[in-house]
């Protein structure tokens, strides 16, 4: 007999299992693909990070406009942590488009050690989700 809650964490785990595969192990073409920018960064406390989440077709019908209908989430990986912290950027995000990509962006103020980690984003479009190979933000004293 499972004990309240066991179903929910079996759940969670096979979601990250997939989440990871997705993140790390798979390489499957996708018709959109997303680049995130910078790779990784250092800000002091207290200051400002504004990371980018470009969104590319790589469908030849589609490869001048942005998909109308996509959504971009963030989350962060901090070290020593066994989850995802999930940011959704409703209001956070602008979005422009430059050529043949849209682009997102997360602008966050980076409190303390604490904002550090790995900041991917996920973009759902297309009946797929792709996401980015994530931002390292670290904070820096001098």
């Amino acid at each position: 007999m499972l004990k309240p809650g066991a179903y929910c964490s079996l759940s969670l785990s096979v979601s990250l299992a997939v989440i990871g595969f997705s993140l790390f192990g798979h390489s499957e073409q996708k018709s959109v693909y997303v680049k995130q920018t910078p790779e990784a960064v250092s800000v002091h406390p207290g200051s400002s990070v504004t990371l980018q989440c470009s969104l590319f077709s790589n469908n030849n019908e589609n490869r001048s406009e942005c998909p109308d209908e996509h959504r971009v989430y963030w989350f962060r990986a901090g070290s020593g942590q066994s989850h995802a912290t999930i940011i959704y950027t409703h209001r956070n995000y602008s979005q422009k488009q430059e050529g043949r990509r849209c682009v997102h962006s997360l602008s966050k103020t980076i409190q303390n050690s604490s904002d550090a980690g790995i900041y991917y984003c996920a973009v759902v479009t297309c009946g797929e989700i792709v996401f980015g190979e994530g931002t390292q933000v670290e904070t820096s004293m001098f």
